[in-house]
């Protein structure tokens, strides 16, 4: 650091400059590593061992964010800095990981889930240089660039079956998988595969989240359900499984497991 102060400050500048980008490139292709929680709960659902969690809040709450995140870390086996001591690496599967992303529909994985998981697309505002990145102000996709086919989105995102095929950062062979169904899709179509974890992005109808228990259970896997309170009469009552099977429990403190 002496050395450092010593320099002219002529010299230093370029250093300066250079360094920036560099952390500034880092951040962006790793943003997983520099994840940082989005309020003072957040932590509680990444400590969780819990094989069944409900995690409800209002929109723009955060929680369809923390919920890829537990994805994200399961696919690639990569912990946050900032959950380092927090996150149970009994979660980590050392291999690949199967995972099942449930949205509404399609259009909410083209429009919203899909960007907040792509690399090179940033989520949140430009700060006051008009720049993206600015930490306090949003986040880049969650999966590093390093785990896709080739470091290309588009290689490893096959749009028929909607999957995405992550790689092994070092042999390069193929690796995790995401698959992403819809509440729109009948419920024999979730009758398939086997999960280690099972994310469920707004309430789906109840005979869905069944099926999704059950593809969960051959890995002993979880089933992450996020939901925002619905406000009319009729959602609310297809909701009333959310709060009788999952939330109540939850706040009495029970544990199925």
């Amino acid at each position: 650091r002496a050395r450092w102060l010593r320099l002219p400050r002529e010299q230093r500048k370029p250093l300066e400059l250079e360094l920036w980008q560099a952390l500034r490139a880092d951040m962006q292709t790793n943003q997983l590593v520099y994840y940082r929680p989005v309020n003072a709960d957040a932590p509680r659902l990444h400590a969780s061992t819990a094989r069944l969690c409900a995690i409800s809040g209002g929109n723009k709450s955060g929680k369809t964010g923390e919920m890829l995140i537990e994805a994200a870390i399961l696919m690639t086996g990569v912990i946050p800095d900032s959950l380092r001591g927090i996150y149970p690496e009994s979660k980590l599967i050392h291999g690949p990981a199967r995972v099942r992303l449930e949205v509404t529909t399609i259009n909410a994985w083209d429009v919203n889930l899909k960007h907040k998981l792509q690399w090179f697309h940033w989520n949140g505002r430009m700060n006051e240089h008009r720049l993206a990145g600015d930490p306090r102000l949003g986040h880049w996709g969650w999966i590093p660039q390093r785990f896709l086919i080739r470091g290309d989105w588009d290689q490893s995102w096959n749009a028929k079956t909607k999957v995405l095929t992550l790689q092994h950062p070092e042999t390069n062979e193929p690796w995790s998988t995401m698959q992403v169904m819809t509440h729109e899709q009948e419920t024999k179509e979730h009758n398939q595969g086997a999960f280690h974890l099972v994310v469920e992005d707004e309430i789906p109808p109840e005979d869905r989240h069944r099926a999704n228990l059950i593809r969960a259970m051959e890995y002993d896997g979880r089933v992450l359900t996020g939901g925002t309170p619905p406000d009319d009469r009729s959602a609310a009552i297809g909701a009333a499984w959310f709060f009788d099977e999952l939330m109540a429990p939850g706040l009495e403190g029970s544990n199925p497991d």
